[in-house]
């Protein structure tokens, strides 16, 4: 693999800006947990709900919600959908960060060409552009992440 010299980026990314949406919400879950109150937020009822809102809601099983009820929604609940969310994901595929985690999105929630600066740890020009004291504002950042 070539890749190019010039300006370059390192941002402080952790394992949930790799997750597919479901297991970024189960994620979140099992991190904050979520209080009866904002099930209902969430379930969009005013004061009843079903096991069988639940299930389709978090995509779990009847059972699984009922369980869920009886656990008082507690967050090891959602630990372990999230465990068996992450072993539903090919082996054979390659999971990939969301531009969300390096780019800015505005009030749509579109993803912009503007790069977030708040997981950024450094920030740094190849040593020749560098010694050339070249005026580096229209060189592309590079784009390209090499994992070890």
């Amino acid at each position: 693999m070539k890749l190019d010299f010039g300006r370059c980026q390192v941002y402080k990314l952790n394992i949930s800006t790799c997750l597919t949406e479901r297991e970024q919400d189960y994620y979140n879950l099992a991190c904050d947990g979520i209080s009866e109150k904002r099930l209902k937020e969430r379930l969009s009822v005013v004061s009843f709900y079903t096991p069988q809102m639940i299930a389709d809601t978090f995509h779990i099983t009847e059972v699984q919600a009922v369980l869920l009820l009886m656990g008082q929604l507690h967050k090891d609940y959602f630990r372990e959908y999230l465990e068996d969310e992450i072993k539903k994901f090919p082996d054979d595929k390659v999971r990939e960060i969301r531009k969300s985690a390096i780019y800015i999105t505005n009030d749509k929630g579109e993803i912009t060409d503007n790069r977030r600066t708040d997981n950024r740890i450094v920030w740094f020009e190849n040593e020749c552009v560098r010694r050339c004291n070249a005026d580096l504002s229209d060189v592309p950042l590079l784009d390209q992440f090499l994992i070890l």
